[in-house]
């Protein structure tokens, strides 16, 4: 004789328990996924300004092998226009500041957008507890 198998869960086995989703833990879990959404942003944004630091240190670095006496052409947009070096340095520095401090902006709103997607988690797996996945990567 054949045994057949049960269509139902085993009793040993855990059954999820039917939670009610209300509205404010819909709004909840949306909050969360635009959080989300909004540090992978950042990041990616603090990746590009470390990117763009890196270049600028590289080119303060080949600014200062360079002996060319007839100074040097910096770039706006499609133009060259010929430089001292001095004023070159000031140019690249400046540039690279203004992204430092862009990227301080970002960590510290990165660091808000954490501490809330941290809360956020911790009501809604106190309420559904493994009937519900927030990765936040």
């Amino acid at each position: 004789s054949r045994a057949v198998e049960s269509p139902r869960p085993a009793m040993n086995q855990v059954e999820e328990k039917d939670i009610d989703v209300l509205a404010e833990d819909q709004a909840r879990i949306n909050r969360f996924s635009r959080l989300n959404h909004k540090r992978m942003d950042l990041e990616d944004k603090i990746e590009n300004l470390k990117e763009s630091i890196q270049k600028y240190n590289d080119a303060l670095e080949e600014m200062m092998i360079c002996m060319d006496s007839s100074g040097f052409m910096l770039k706006l947009g499609d133009t060259l226009f010929p430089a001292d070096e001095d004023y070159a340095n000031e140019v690249v520095e400046a540039l690279k500041k203004k992204d430092e401090d862009q990227i301080t902006a970002y960590d510290s709103e990165m660091e808000t957008v954490q501490e809330e997607m941290a809360t956020l988690k911790k009501t809604l797996y106190a309420k559904f507890g493994n009937s519900i996945n927030l990765e936040d990567k």
